[in-house]
């Protein structure tokens, strides 16, 4: 009971802060899972994606990703390119047919990649830091 009571108490605490200063709760209110290319060329989530459930049903999948992504064998929906930020294991930039990966491991002693895609989302430019 103390501790469900605690987080109760620390996450309405964290709600009222940020409920006090303007604009942040709209912005996490506007954040979004997902996010495509105007032309929906291409589709950017965290970690990945379940290829047999729409964009509508992902959820958590974004977040913590699946085998699925790896699966991917054609495009998803109307994308060309899916292209994820994180990767448990870290691989470094992998370019695959459908799919982009883009995680070296920065935060786990790994270095940050950034790439500069085109709107097929072939790799333009890729800096590591």
């Amino acid at each position: 009971f103390t501790t469900r009571h605690h987080f109760t108490d620390t996450t309405s605490g964290l709600r009222a802060a940020m409920q006090a200063h303007p604009g942040h709760y709209l912005l996490m209110s506007a954040l979004r899972r997902a996010a495509y290319t105007d032309d929906g060329g291409l589709l950017f989530v965290h970690a990945g994606l379940d290829p047999e459930r729409p964009l509508s049903a992902q959820s958590d999948s974004l977040w913590w990703g699946t085998s699925g992504f790896a699966r991917l064998d054609r495009p998803y929906g109307n994308f060309a390119k899916v292209v994820r930020g994180f990767d448990r294991l870290h691989p470094g930039l992998q370019v695959g047919p459908f799919t982009l990966t883009i995680d070296a491991g920065c935060g786990f002693g790994g270095p940050l990649l950034a790439a500069c895609l085109d709107p097929r989302g072939e790799v333009v430019d890729l800096i590591e830091a």
